[in-house]
């Protein structure tokens, strides 16, 4: 390998929702964004959990309300063990008391599965992106 030989380095995404449409939406988009790679999905949060204990992924794009369970489990696992790994909460449930209570935990965004898909959209497309600074974030909902 040269000097000016690059390796291009992806950004990888564990998607965990009860959905399997909303699975499939975020799956779709990930698709067009450049750097990111989905290395998982689930729809409940055990497996999701045990999934991050043996491979943590860059992000996590996680809803609140979970096939077994709540998404505040995985985003609690995530701040506890996982600190390099960034979750973008995704959810129906986009009230302000749960929007406060993700962010408390540790989440690194907050976005309404009915209106904020466009800003979604532009974080990851920025958190997938190589990276030119260190610290930078989401500047979509919550952030």
């Amino acid at each position: 390998m040269t000097g000016r030989d690059v390796k291009n380095v992806m950004s990888t995404i564990l998607i965990v929702d009860d959905s399997a449409v909303a699975r499939q939406v975020l799956r779709e988009m990930l698709a067009e964004v450049a750097g990111a790679e989905v290395v998982g999905e689930f729809a409940s949060a055990a497996p999701a959990i045990e999934s991050l204990r043996g491979n943590p992924p860059d992000i996590v794009l996680l809803d609140i309300q979970l096939v077994d369970g709540s998404g505040l489990e995985v985003l609690r696992e995530v701040r506890a063990n996982h600190q390099r790994t960034k979750v973008l909460m995704f959810t129906n449930h986009a009230e302000e008391v749960y929007r406060k209570r993700c962010l408390r935990a540790g989440a690194h965004g907050f976005y309404d599965k009915k209106s904020d898909l466009q800003a979604l959209r532009q974080d990851l497309h920025r958190l997938a992106a190589p990276r030119r600074e260190s610290g930078s974030g989401p500047t979509g909902r919550g952030a």
